[in-house]
């Protein structure tokens, strides 16, 4: 099953900033351009804070499957594990160089593509490094960003399912089983399972 939505966003008229969500029976979503500036900026603000926040924030609910563009997935694998060797060396207050991580990239032979360009982008020395606080709410942003892709998807396959077999809707239910774990890192919902 796979289907397309485009829905414009809330006051534009015209195809600017255009949400186009693919959903296939994987789940596969397609990035829009604020997911993708949400996933610069926030590669960003991890490249110019110091290693214990990064993996603080790794520790407490940044998974490297919330980013939807699969290289700024591996660059953020990539800058997490710079950041642990980092902390492992005892030097937690240092931040990750991005050079580092692009060696590390080319060492893993990932550094190919469109991945060059992204460091360029999240490494440029011209932009101001966030303040800590932008950056842990960017990351909220992004788990709250795939939420509600994963909530849009899941109910796309909810609604397609209860017209079709006994394997559709078991697809459609083993998809909706990480919607609660994902709400709770997203912050919707505490660990007690009370809605915030």
């Amino acid at each position: 099953m796979a289907m397309e939505l485009q829905n414009p966003a809330p006051g534009d008229a015209g195809n600017r900033n255009k949400h186009r969500v693919s959903v296939t029976a994987d789940s596969n979503i397609t990035l829009d351009d604020t997911q993708a500036q949400t996933e610069r900026a926030l590669l960003h603000g991890l490249l110019t804070s110091p290693v214990r926040l990064v993996i603080g924030l790794a520790d407490a609910y940044l998974q490297p499957r919330d980013f939807l563009d699969e290289q700024a997935r591996t660059v953020y694998r990539a800058i997490l594990a710079e950041a642990n060797e980092i902390a492992e060396a005892g030097e937690t207050d240092k931040t990750v160089n991005p050079t580092r991580v692009v060696n590390a990239l080319r060492a893993q032979g990932e550094y190919t593509g469109t991945v060059p360009r992204l460091m360029v982008n999240v490494s440029a020395t011209g932009i101001p490094a966030p303040a800590w606080a932008t950056t842990e709410r960017l990351a909220r942003d992004l788990v709250g960003q795939r939420l509600r892709h994963a909530l849009e998807a899941v109910g796309i396959t909810l609604q397609a399912a209860s017209h079709g077999s006994h394997a559709d809707i078991r697809l459609a239910l083993q998809h909706a089983r990480h919607l609660e774990s994902l709400a709770k890192r997203a912050g919707v919902i505490e660990e007690t399972g009370e809605v915030k």
